[in-house]
């Protein structure tokens, strides 16, 4: 028996010209809520372009969304929710000094021309290893308060 193998299963069907139905969504969705935007806005200052001013950039900002503007691969919804996600996480700063090998003429602050690297690397002991082990596995880097079972 001879089965038809599926091709092209990443590529979603587009029954409406050229717009997927997601895409399709969004468009009358955004004009949608473009349309009820004007309508009160025209409705509360009676003035059509004073109406039009927050509509259009709205009907936009949804119309966009399921499209892939911003990165080919990445839909711009997605974009939008990685940046949304990126200002209100916590982030925590690490602030590593870079040691640098004095280059050929310079004196170093020590050995008259000799670094010892082997004193500037830093060395982690076996408790101090558990504890960022621990709090990399927890998630709770940024708080150092902590309690870490031993």
């Amino acid at each position: 028996m001879e089965f038809e193998v599926p091709q092209f299963i990443e590529i979603e069907d587009k029954p409406f010209v050229y717009f997927t139905f997601k895409q399709f969504i969004f468009l009358v969705g955004g004009l949608g809520l473009g349309f009820i935007i004007w309508r009160f806005a025209v409705f509360l200052f009676d003035n059509t372009f004073v109406g039009l001013l927050p509509a259009i950039p709205v009907a936009a900002f949804v119309g966009a969304l399921g499209f892939r503007i911003v990165h080919p691969k990445e839909t711009f919804i997605e974009t939008v929710e990685h940046a949304f996600l990126f200002f209100i996480k916590k982030r925590v700063f690490i602030w590593q000094k870079r040691y640098k090998a004095p280059e050929q003429g310079e004196r170093s602050s020590g050995d008259l021309g000799k670094t010892d690297f082997t004193r500037l690397t830093p060395t982690l002991s076996g408790s101090k290893l558990k504890e960022m082990s621990w709090s990399l596995d927890t998630k709770s880097s940024a708080d150092s308060s902590a309690q870490i079972p031993r």
